[in-house]
């Protein structure tokens, strides 16, 4: 049997296999995944926001490409490796 590591944080990433984004990130797009890691939903990120939840979704489509992720949480563990964002940091957004 084997033993595995459970991944308890972004930090588990190797920083090493994480190459920086293909380009950087808009502050909109920022804001985007840093409300994600705070686990809002894209219909809650448009109410905050003021933006459609279809434009929110496009945002977030650009945000995979560029960090080369997979999916938002991915694309959330990534940013935070990467320092990108800092998702409970009261001077990233007012909640």
């Amino acid at each position: 049997m084997h033993k595995t590591k459970a991944c308890s944080s972004p930090a588990y990433i190797k920083k090493e296999r994480i190459s920086k984004p293909t380009e950087k990130l808009t502050h909109r797009e920022v804001e985007i995944l840093t409300w994600s890691a705070r686990g809002k939903t894209r219909s809650e990120i448009s109410i905050i926001l003021s933006l459609s939840e279809e434009t929110v979704k496009d945002h977030l489509a650009r945000i995979l490409r560029k960090l080369g992720a997979v999916n938002k949480v991915h694309a959330v563990s990534i940013a935070c490796v990467l320092g990108l964002i800092v998702p409970y940091q009261e001077s990233n957004l007012n909640e």
